[in-house]
């Protein structure tokens, strides 16, 4: 029984790494697509010091993001547009 409950703490534990590892980039991304060039130059890790909303209108409109979705919804049956609005903030980091 010992042996048990020893294995189901290295399971969770492992598990719970594995989360970490896996939601802080997405956090980070999420909280860097806020960001204006020089905040991020100057910021990186920390919090947006102003959250840059305009980013993601930029993204929208300087991009073809808006075609493409609309291209992919017969191949995906629109499932994928979350997937496609959350890659928006990797859009943005590239401007």
């Amino acid at each position: 029984m010992l042996g048990n409950k020893k294995q189901k703490v290295l399971i969770y534990l492992a598990l719970t790494i594995a989360a970490v590892l896996v939601i802080l980039p997405l956090m980070w991304l999420f909280f860097t697509s806020f960001k204006s060039r020089t905040d991020l130059a100057k910021n990186t890790w920390g919090l947006p010091k102003i959250w840059e909303y305009s980013n993601y209108i930029i993204a929208w409109t300087g991009s073809r993001i808006p075609t493409y979705m609309w291209n992919s919804d017969p191949v995906d049956g629109g499932v994928g547009d979350t997937g496609k609005l959350c890659g928006i903030s990797v859009s943005v980091q590239g401007k």
